[in-house]
């Protein structure tokens, strides 16, 4: 029997054992969350899986990239922010005028932003979940020597947006305020995405 022969007896018996291999999709799902758990390996195609529920963290940011686009033009009109998305963050540059007086009292526009933003990006795909970090500009230079009316110009913006959130839906720990340094007219919102941990299937005997 010569060389060729052989191989083409062993194509045809895996050909055979893949056509009877059952394709069982609730083992595989449990298959890839321990594998995405444990490795952190997320999704970098940015395409959804095949299995059931499992969405990567990066295709679900491309999600909320898509939604929040869409909303802001409609809001805001072009001009007034910046939107780009970086792997699983997408970043959102607004005007602070867009939402807040000039006191920095929120304006009516914040209460439709947060409940409208939050309509469109929860709950996020399973498997996945959002969290919201809220950079508010104290104006350039170090904090020792910024501005004090600045600082609790931003302290009370970033307030603002973290409780407008929390009321229409967001939990506590799913948000996050910081002041940082920057342009005063502008206002920072990181939308990350991650993967939820995996929880171990039970097995019973």
């Amino acid at each position: 029997m010569s060389m060729l022969s052989i191989f083409l007896l062993l194509l045809a018996f895996f050909v055979m054992l893949n056509t009877l291999a059952k394709f069982e999709t609730t083992k595989t799902r449990a298959v890839l969350g321990s594998l995405n758990a444990t490795f952190n390996i997320g999704n970098p195609s940015g395409r959804e899986h095949e299995f059931g529920s499992f969405v990567g963290k990066v295709g679900a940011a491309s999600r909320v990239q898509a939604e929040l686009n869409q909303l802001l033009r409609t809001l805001f009109g072009v001009g007034r922010y910046d939107l780009v998305r970086l792997g699983n963050v997408v970043v959102l540059d607004i005007d602070a005028d867009a939402l807040f007086a000039a006191d920095a009292r929120p304006s009516p526009a914040l209460l439709v932003f947060t409940s409208r933003i939050t309509g469109r990006v929860l709950p996020p795909p399973p498997g996945t979940r959002l969290n919201l970090e809220i950079s508010a500009y104290r104006g350039n230079g170090s904090l020792d020597a910024a501005d004090p009316a600045q600082i609790d110009v931003a302290t009370r913006r970033a307030g603002a947006i973290v409780r407008g959130f929390q009321r229409v839906g967001f939990e506590a720990d799913q948000l996050v305020a910081s002041l940082a340094e920057g342009s005063a007219r502008k206002i920072r919102i990181e939308f990350r995405v991650t993967d939820l941990p995996f929880a171990p299937v039970k097995v019973t005997p």
